[in-house]
């Protein structure tokens, strides 16, 4: 491909950079999504009542252009896990919750369902599969045709 002028040059490589960070968020998704559908999917409680909060909390933000790059993020939305402390209803009457997000997702994160049983830990779980987010990224750059050493 031939540049008639620097800004082609730069529109053309930052459009690639674009799309290779829109991959690498996408993938990102993709493998806490199935890491989180597992954890759910590895225990179904007998007394309390699943919210389902937590599964409906990962989002990934839009590409956003940020200086003379892009930037991307994945998350669970804090205010997704609003969860009720307190009396609750139960599968079996009521009960008493005093777990917040904080709880919910550090043990999700590290492999407990609530104490009741050891699950999956989502973060090491995806953490495992994805490796280093940097070299993730580099080869998403690579795959979009920008030679990175």
């Amino acid at each position: 491909m031939v540049f008639k002028n620097e800004k082609q040059l730069k529109d053309f490589l930052l459009e690639k950079c674009r799309v290779a960070i829109s991959q690498a968020e996408e993938k990102v998704y993709r493998v806490i999504d199935g890491a989180l559908k597992q954890y759910y999917s590895e225990f179904s409680p007998d007394e309390y009542i699943r919210t389902q909060k937590l599964l409906h909390s990962l989002v990934k933000s839009n590409v956003k252009r940020v200086g003379n790059g892009y930037e991307a993020e994945v998350y669970f939305d804090g205010s997704k896990l609003n969860y009720q402390t307190g009396v609750i209803p139960t599968q079996h009457g009521t009960g008493y919750a005093t777990w917040g997000a904080e709880e919910v997702l550090d043990t999700a994160m590290h492999g407990s369902h609530g104490g009741y049983i050891d699950g999956i830990a989502i973060w090491g779980t995806s953490k495992a599969v994805l490796g280093d987010i940097y070299v993730l990224i580099k080869k998403e750059l690579i795959a979009q045709g920008i030679p990175i050493k």
